[in-house]
């Protein structure tokens, strides 16, 4: 169902948000689907390259600290690097 959802919602005007720690885990068909990318560190070299953004990005990716990330869309006209976003106040970030 999440596959034909990624597929088929657009024009159903459904947007959907995909978060995972494991990218290369999420079928391809879906990942064909996902425009905008925020990509926080991950650490394995599989993981980087699941998420298909450019390889001048793919190299800051391991090293990046918590709090920072790399935001990429093949719509705009550069990637953009994020830093410093501020810490996260649930439960799930302490």
């Amino acid at each position: 169902k999440f596959t034909e959802a990624a597929k088929q919602g657009r024009k159903e005007r459904l947007g959907l948000f995909l978060v995972t720690q494991d990218p290369q885990d999420v079928a391809e068909s879906v990942f064909k689907q996902i425009n905008t990318r925020l990509v926080l560190n991950l650490g394995d070299e599989d993981a980087i390259k699941s998420v298909n953004i450019p390889p001048e990005l793919e190299d800051k990716v391991p090293y990046m600290e918590k709090g920072q990330a790399v935001v990429y869309s093949p719509d705009n006209s550069e990637p953009v690097e994020l830093v410093g976003l501020p810490v996260c106040l649930t439960r799930h970030g302490e």
